[in-house]
């Protein structure tokens, strides 16, 4: 757990009255280094996330097997697979929930799950890579935003950002700091709903109760999933604190210049996974 230390913090992190938001790109440590440098600077009251309340069991198992990624997911009909939600060190949200966890802060999962048939999500557009997250300035943010703004929201992006606004309107009468945590994409319009005080919904309906299983992610799900490498997660899971994208990327491209070791097969020489202590044979590659 980071020492508790006043520090500047980066130029994206965003403030409105008493919420300070952390936006991000899923899944990318370079956001959990500055949600973990953020812990090191300063405490909320109360961290809310980006997620359904029925996913804190899945996040409080994810952090049991802390740093083994994994994920939860649910079954499709036949023997296709649902949603998956990887739950990976480096990520924003899982990171905060493990440091609220481990200091006591409470931890208010804020998101609803909604079901719009026939909606479908447009490719995304190009983003604004997050080595310039840490950079001096609001370029990082303005571009990002700028992106985003371009792309029209979902039906259910919309009651989604309704109900995370109505509930960041209530803790924030509750307590005197407020963070959120989440996606890049849903910050501004959750501002400007809070702005307002509109917190109407468009007709969309709950989606059905999940029922998720767990398992640990293998390397090729790993990247499939999130787009992340083993090695930059692992290098996350070894020590937040020191965790910089181009060293650890360095890291990486010297060990594969590296030859195989000899008689050793190669798929089990770079596969060093842990299991999660409760699905010891479950995995997903």
């Amino acid at each position: 757990m980071p020492e508790c230390r006043p520090s500047p913090k980066p130029a994206f992190v965003q403030a409105f009255r008493n919420l300070t938001g952390l936006p991000s790109y899923h899944y990318d440590a370079v956001f959990g280094r500055i949600v973990y440098e953020q812990f090191a600077s300063t405490r909320p009251g109360v961290v809310a996330l980006e997620l359904p309340a029925s996913f804190r069991p899945a996040l409080e198992w994810a952090v049991s097997c802390w740093p083994t990624p994994v994920a939860a997911f649910e079954r499709g009909r036949g023997s296709t697979m649902g949603i998956v939600v990887p739950l990976v060190p480096g990520d924003s949200m899982v990171e905060a929930f493990r440091l609220a966890s481990q200091t006591g802060i409470e931890v208010a999962l804020i998101d609803v799950d909604v079901s719009v048939p026939g909606e479908q999500r447009s490719e995304p557009t190009l983003a604004v890579g997050p080595e310039f997250a840490a950079r001096p300035g609001d370029g990082f943010f303005t571009a990002v935003n700028a992106l985003n703004n371009r792309e029209e929201p979902l039906a259910s992006d919309l009651a989604r950002e309704a109900a995370m606004a109505s509930a960041l309107a209530a803790l924030m009468a509750r307590h005197e700091s407020v963070w959120w945590v989440g996606g890049f994409a849903h910050w501004s319009r959750i501002v400007a709903r809070l702005r307002s005080r509109d917190f109407s919904t468009p007709d969309t309906r709950p989606a059905l109760r999940r029922r998720f299983t767990r398992a640990r992610l293998g390397p090729s799900a790993l990247m499939r999933l999130t787009g992340s490498y083993p090695a930059m997660v692992r290098a996350f899971g070894q020590a937040p604190a020191e965790f910089e994208p181009f060293d650890a990327m360095r890291t990486l491209l010297h060990e594969a210049a590296k030859p195989a070791p000899d008689h050793q097969d190669l798929s089990h020489a770079l596969d060093e996974r842990g299991a999660p202590p409760s699905e010891p044979a479950a995995a997903i590659d």
